[in-house]
């Protein structure tokens, strides 16, 4: 779901996964799990409320290193960030994953807000949604 905020752009996506949310908060929350998910991004964190995150890969033929400061994090339910793209320094986006068991799994949400854009909003939904798609197929193999 993509939604206009001011003159920003926010998106929301989610799936079902038969899975506790423990299993599913690892393969965000664990560095080798998310990374299989995550275009072969990795992440460094220690993962404490106000610490940073740091992402380091390379997209598209370039590397890029992205910094953030995690907001909130409640094991297994919430983790909250906030982070600036190397590839696009002018925006500060905020993401939020959360985990709710539902009668058949858990339900996996992501939101990411403060897009520029209608067309890095509808980016960067593509990309959330296909790193769920993975995750759902991996965790109901």
């Amino acid at each position: 779901m993509l939604e206009k905020v001011g003159d920003r752009y926010s998106i929301a996506v989610e799936t079902i996964v038969a899975a506790n949310a423990d299993t599913a908060w690892s393969c965000f929350m664990d560095p080798k799990q998310s990374a299989e998910f995550f275009f072969g991004i990795s992440f460094k964190s220690d993962l404490v409320k106000g610490h940073p995150i740091v992402w380091q890969g390379e997209w598209q033929g370039q590397s890029f290193e992205d910094r953030g400061i995690i907001l909130e994090i409640e094991r297994p339910r919430l983790f909250r960030y906030d982070y600036v793209s190397s590839m696009a320094p002018e925006t500060h986006y905020e993401v939020v994953y959360s985990f709710e068991t539902v009668p058949g799994g858990t339900r996996v949400a992501i939101k990411q807000s403060n897009a520029s854009s209608r067309e890095a909003a509808e980016h960067s939904e593509k990309n959330w949604t296909a790193m769920l798609d993975a995750i759902k197929s991996k965790l109901e193999r």
